[in-house]
């Protein structure tokens, strides 16, 4: 693919894409938060277990 090919291919691709909308971004916000969170809890009661067991760090 030569560079005529590549700035043709992008530019095809740049007048099909939109961008998202308002309520789109706060979604992705949303859900990347929640995920954010779900993996901190989960690492944080693994932690809490491994305490109580007492096979934490120290």
């Amino acid at each position: 693919m030569n560079i005529k090919e590549l700035l043709a291919s992008i530019n095809k691709l740049l007048k099909i894409t939109t961008k998202p909308t308002q309520k789109e971004i706060f979604l992705l916000i949303k859900v990347s938060l929640l995920g954010a969170a779900l993996i901190g809890g989960v690492g944080f009661i693994i932690k809490v277990l491994f305490w109580i067991v007492g096979l934490a760090s120290r």
